[in-house]
């Protein structure tokens, strides 16, 4: 006899916007004979042992908040008109493609369904948000597919109970001390900081002596004196050269560290050779 505890009532149907509202077992079954959409800035909470039947071309959009909170002992159902399992005079029978799904936009606020059943739906749920969560949810006999984020399919298996979550990836901030910002911040970016300087004014210390090196081999008559202020012009460049690699990195990295909510931060650092032996320093923010 329990089979037949479903009578449908004209009161029991439902249209348009469905915001800020609770929906109860005891008011249900449900019938959606054409799109209910829960608007952007409002919540809609339906609670366990509900049943929703949807007409065909019907569905649920959400702009808003959803929350379904079934429970294991009482899901809250989504499914076809003519699922005779809640329509016991049903005229036809009840079968893929029979109603839309349930569509989540990417303005959506919170969306927690917990506990449902989705059946005979052209494509299960449709999310273009990322950051939602799915408890215990258990698809059947969808049209085209049970569940897609950003319209990547999810792997789901036909009745077999599935959970989703994916929280808002947090943006990165650029903060020396993310407790409390003082005059350094914290000793990484110092660290990292000092040893770009470092090692610029090590490479601004060896290109001038590589420039020494090359004036003296210039003026030297003597062969063996040249070579050896050959080897002496080489060590410098070579050693000129990793530092200002070094320093080319850590001098942006500590930058990026220091300064908070700059999109980029561009540093050239570059050793100026000839007459004039040094290192130019550009930084752009």
């Amino acid at each position: 006899m329990l089979m037949f505890a479903f009578p449908i009532h004209a009161q029991d149907t439902v249209s348009g916007d469905i915001g800020n509202r609770i929906f109860e077992p005891a008011k249900g079954p449900f019938i959606i004979k054409e799109d209910i959409t829960v608007p952007e800035g409002q919540a809609t909470i339906i609670k366990a042992g509900c049943v929703f039947l949807f007409q065909n071309f019907s569905g649920i959009i959400v702009k808003g908040s959803l929350s379904v909170n079934g429970t294991p002992e009482s899901l809250v159902v989504f499914t076809s008109y003519t699922d005779q399992k809640y329509v016991v005079d049903a005229k036809d029978t009840a079968k893929p493609f029979d109603w839309n799904g349930i569509f989540i936009a990417p303005q959506a606020g919170d969306i927690h369904l917990s506990d449902f059943l989705l059946v005979y739906s052209v494509y299960g749920i449709k999310s273009k948000k990322e950051d939602i969560f799915l408890n215990n949810a258990q698809f059947k006999a969808s049209g085209q597919f049970h569940f897609t984020i950003k319209d990547k399919i999810q792997d789901v298996t036909d009745g077999v109970p599935f959970n989703y979550q994916k929280t808002p990836e947090e943006k990165i901030k650029v903060n020396a001390n993310p407790v409390e910002r003082n005059g350094f911040g914290k000793p990484i970016p110092l660290i990292v900081g000092a040893t770009g300087v470092v090692t610029g004014v090590t490479a601004i210390i060896t290109f001038v002596k590589m420039g020494e090196a090359k004036k003296d081999y210039r003026n030297e008559v003597d062969p063996v004196r040249q070579k050896e202020l050959e080897k002496k012009y080489n060590a410098n460049r070579a050693a000129g050269i990793v530092c200002t690699g070094v320093s080319a990195i850590c001098l942006p990295l500590s930058a990026m560290l220091f300064i908070k909510n700059k999109k980029s931060v561009s540093v050239n650092l570059s050793p100026i050779l000839g007459h004039e032996t040094g290192i130019a320093l550009a930084i752009d923010f």
